[in-house]
């Protein structure tokens, strides 16, 4: 092997150290990134559901003997079409978020440059970002008007018991 040869195998291989550098820190902030965005999901769903519906389906057991029979059926009704579209919409979360780790993991085995790696990951995330803020507002209208509506309801018929 003549020196030349030498020397641009070494460069090569001092380039190829390079791009995998740069592909462990972006791997590194990717992992990063997906556990804030796994933390804040779990922290809001644990809010919505324990707070929420835990207190609203007690309260609603707690009552219901004061209440007519009629606003009983209304309200578990109205809670558990509440619970099943939030269900739903979790599940359809659980799901594009699915997509975007095959995407991630199909990015990382194309071998992108460093420099072109930033640029190919906002596409994949505002791939992300775009299946999820498409349908978020069809799951949460009608979840909020099922679980205030039945909240209203049962503290509405609540205070007119007392009346």
């Amino acid at each position: 092997m003549h020196r030349h040869e030498q020397l641009v195998s070494e460069v090569n291989e001092i380039v190829k150290q390079q791009r995998l550098k740069g592909q462990i820190e972006t791997l590194e902030w990717m992992k990063e990134w997906a556990a804030r965005m796994y933390e804040r999901a779990n922290h809001y769903t644990n809010l919505v559901i324990l707070g929420g519906y835990a207190g609203m389906f007690g309260l609603w057991q707690l009552t219901k003997q004061y209440l007519p029979i009629l606003e009983i059926k209304i309200i578990g009704i109205s809670l558990c079409l509440s619970v099943l579209l939030f269900a739903s919409h979790e599940v359809y979360k659980m799901i594009v978020a699915g997509i975007l780790l095959k995407n991630v993991k199909r990015l990382i085995k194309q071998n992108v440059q460093p420099e072109n790696f930033q640029g190919v990951w906002e596409g994949v995330i505002t791939d992300y970002d775009l299946r999820m803020s498409n349908v978020w507002l069809w799951f949460l209208i009608p979840t909020l008007i099922t679980g205030l509506g039945a909240g209203l309801l049962l503290l509405g018929t609540l205070v007119f018991s007392l009346i």
